[in-house]
């Protein structure tokens, strides 16, 4: 009876741990959204290993969405300038790793009538263990931040989704697909 009662409080205890641990390790929505905005103002800002360009006039910084301090919502940063947003397209495509995954980031800030193909052609046939996932992720930044009126962002996605080369990209874009349509629609930002 005692060695059943001291099994049961150990299957207990281990349960709670593995709860507690499941816990720790697995951030909260608001987490994940945090070290989402951190790792693409990093990679922007060229501090990240794997996204940093070669200089910080070829690809600038976005401001932040949100205030730290206060943590409510700041208005959005000023669209780029038509110079710079070329410049990411050009990268975005370039043999620099480091400037190319820098400019596949960047280009959820740029306006979706021309990071759209690009970000398109980067699914196609862009790298796919670095390029192919930030494309996924730009194209998920700029459907919630900018909105998907025409559906262009979605039927992306879908090509992705049905012609994928490798599973784990259309198993990416299916998610994406998936966090899109289940948002309320994005109000449209003024970039133009």
């Amino acid at each position: 009876m005692f060695r059943a009662f001291f099994g049961l409080i150990a299957l207990f205890t281990i349960g709670c741990f593995a709860v507690v641990g499941y816990s720790c390790a697995t951030p909260s929505p608001a987490a994940r959204q945090e070290l989402h905005d951190k790792s693409s103002m990093a990679a922007r800002n060229g501090s990240n290993s794997t996204a940093e360009p070669e200089s910080s006039s070829q690809l600038p910084a976005a401001q932040p969405k949100m205030d730290a301090a206060a943590g409510s919502e700041t208005s959005p940063p000023p669209a780029p300038s038509q110079e710079i947003v070329a410049r990411w397209i050009a990268a975005a495509t370039g043999e620099d790793s480091q400037q190319r995954a820098a400019a596949i980031t960047a280009l959820a800030e740029a306006p979706q009538t021309q990071a759209v193909p690009v970000l398109s052609g980067v699914l196609t046939s862009g790298d796919p263990q670095v390029d192919r996932p930030l494309a996924l992720r730009s194209l998920r930044t700029l459907a919630l931040r900018q909105g998907d009126a025409d559906g262009s962002i979605r039927t992306v996605l879908r090509q992705a989704i049905y012609h994928a080369d490798e599973e784990s990209l259309a198993s990416g874009a299916q998610a994406v697909l998936d966090d899109i349509e289940h948002q309320p629609e994005a109000a449209p930002h003024s970039n133009p």
